[in-house]
């Protein structure tokens, strides 16, 4: 089996009115800001802070966990709250924590001072604010850890939206430089017969999945496809290609996913982090219609389906609504409704485990992509039958 099924849980939802669904919903907005304080921000979820012992005092502000990803969901969404306030409190904050030197090292797009002040440039704009985050994306240009969440794969994504929203011809080049960099290191592996990443945390490894590897990295390159050359974009569909085929898994019932690391021995994950949820999400909004590449993608969403949602909770990142994100991808590239259907079954079960989970802690899980409100994001874009993720595919 390429899941393992004491990870996933059968869904407790058969039938879903989408009426509640919506209710829930604005309820949770409404939950959210009213539970947000002026000095310490959102409150942290206790299986947050456990990542974290330094974010108990003042929250965290990122993109990933903290602020600037509520802040980010709240404007989509049009919500009235005074967003210069609090991406300048969120800044503050995590200026006030860290030195230079832990700034510069930290300076990624989901995780650090890039992704913040990304923000800051959206609702609180300045000429100090854009000469900032020059500075930290040009030092992040040769950063070894070749994934989207910490590496420069994630600022390329920063890189590209400060040139649209500035015109600032140095971001042309800071795009430039960093995408050069990001083709060098994607380099042949005579193992696995495919070019791979491979990210450096001290340690060498080579993992394939949408938030620390491979096909994560082709999802950022992707989402700065109006400045890549056609021969570029030619590369990237091509070896995405040989990617998906060479490292897949099938079994003889019919089941494909990836694994996380290429030589892991590992049972495979069914996550958006790591496995065929969000190999799914990355790559099958671009990659164009070919008969292998349709029936592992569509394989791999029957895969999902059948090991049901997962046991660990509602998140983008490594829960069921991120699992729900693959569905919608799904329905986007082939047009049939059976993804919608078990996209809005998933949300449906999503929705049971959030409550289930306030229940348990005492309050909701006030994070973009561990949290609660992934499930938001979740129902505005199947209300749309458009699968847009946070961050990765709009800002």
């Amino acid at each position: 089996m390429l899941f393992n099924i004491e990870r996933h849980e059968k869904l407790r939802v058969k039938n879903y009115n989408n009426d509640d669904i919506n209710v829930f919903c604005s309820e949770l907005i409404d939950e959210t800001i009213k539970r947000f304080h002026e000095e310490t921000l959102w409150p942290i979820h206790k299986l947050d802070l456990e990542k974290d012992e330094e974010a108990k005092e003042y929250g965290f502000k990122d993109l990933y966990f903290g602020s600037s990803g509520i802040l980010w969901l709240m404007h989509q969404l049009n919500q009235k709250i005074n967003y210069k306030e609090v991406i300048n409190r969120s800044l503050e904050l995590y200026l006030c924590q860290r030195s230079d030197e832990e700034r510069k090292e930290a300076s990624s797009l989901f995780f650090g001072e890039v992704g913040i002040r990304l923000m800051k440039n959206k609702f609180d704009p300045s000429l100090e604010n854009t000469s900032k985050l020059y500075d930290l994306i040009h030092t992040h240009i040769d950063n070894p850890f070749n994934e989207v969440l910490y590496g420069n794969q994630g600022t390329l994504i920063a890189a590209f939206e400060m040139l649209k929203s500035t015109k600032d011809d140095r971001f042309k080049q800071l795009f430039q430089e960093t995408k050069d960099a990001i083709f060098k290191s994607w380099k042949w592996n005579d193992d696995f017969k495919c070019f791979l990443w491979a990210q450096n945390f001290g340690e060498e490894l080579t993992f394939i999945g949408a938030a620390h590897g491979t096909f994560g990295n082709i999802q950022a390159l992707m989402y700065c496809k109006d400045l890549l050359s056609s021969d570029e974009v030619n590369l990237i569909n091509n070896r995405t290609k040989e990617l998906l085929i060479e490292l897949s898994l099938c079994s003889n019932d019919g089941d494909v996913n990836w694994r996380a690391r290429v030589d892991s021995e590992k049972t495979p994950l069914l996550h958006w982090c790591h496995g065929s949820p969000g190999i799914i999400c990355s790559v099958s909004h671009f990659l164009p219609r070919d008969k292998e590449v349709d029936e592992l993608l569509l394989r791999a969403g029957e895969t999902i389906w059948k090991a049901g949602p997962l046991k660990k909770g509602t998140s983008l990142c490594h829960g069921t609504s991120g699992n729900s994100f693959a569905f919608l991808k799904l329905y986007e590239r082939f047009k049939d409704e059976i993804w919608i259907e078990r996209a809005s079954k998933f949300l449906a079960h999503s929705i049971e485990q959030s409550k289930e989970m306030r229940k348990e802690f005492g309050d909701y899980r006030y994070s973009l992509w561990t949290g609660d409100l992934g499930i938001v994001w979740l129902n505005h874009c199947l209300k749309r039958n458009h699968a847009s993720l946070p961050i990765l595919d709009i800002i």
